[in-house]
């Protein structure tokens, strides 16, 4: 018993020394450094994006690459600062805080979706998939009061000149197979995540 009990002390204060250094969540909203690389994408099977409360159905939408502070991209085991384009939460395929850089996929419409009008930031901490499109709506407001405006036009065409040309695939599984030449590229610390999703598929 008494091993059981020590056993149990060292498993809290190791919990409480990872936790105590993870850097204090930064405050929000938050406004990302930098849009790097932006890449249309098409499906031909939509599927349910798991990244909003509303699920929507994807069959389109935007690769991008995003140059943040990496006290917000910092993996804890609590509540998360969302990371939001517009009115969308995006999905955070790769999180690193040692690269400093966010891959994320963002759903909609491509023709609907101009990055030279559309803020990109961090909002208040919370499960993406509990988000709606009410929070979401009151999320902008708060960003505009906050100062938070579109990238100016020269760094979007910088990053979609990056992107390239539209990426089409046949659905989210290859979308994220393909994904692993970007994190590669810009956050190549991820080995793990990069070897993860070049696995073979086992159908």
């Amino acid at each position: 018993m008494k091993k059981i009990a020590l056993l149990g002390i060292v498993l809290v204060v190791t919990a409480g020394v990872w936790a105590d250094a993870r850097p204090p969540v930064p405050q929000t909203p938050a406004a990302v450094d930098e849009i790097v690389y932006a890449r249309p994408f098409s499906l031909e099977t939509g599927y349910q994006f798991q990244w909003n409360a509303e699920k929507p159905l994807v069959r389109e939408g935007y690769v991008l690459v995003l140059k943040v502070d990496p006290a917000l991209a910092v993996t804890r085991q609590a509540l998360e600062p969302v990371l939001y384009v517009g009115q969308q939460t995006a999905e955070r395929v790769s999180v690193s805080e040692a690269s400093g850089h966010i891959v994320a996929i963002v759903p909609g419409p491509v023709d609907k979706l101009d990055l030279t009008q559309t803020p990109v930031w961090f909002g208040t901490p919370a499960l993406p998939e509990q988000v709606n499109s009410t929070q979401i709506a009151a999320e902008n407001v708060q960003a505009a009061k906050a100062g938070i405006v579109p990238f100016d036009k020269p760094v979007v065409e910088r990053a979609l000149a990056n992107g390239g040309a539209r990426l089409r695939v046949a659905d989210y599984s290859e979308l994220r197979r393909q994904l692993a030449d970007v994190i590669e590229q810009y956050s190549p610390q991820e080995k793990d995540l990069i070897n993860g999703l070049r696995a073979p598929r086992v159908e």
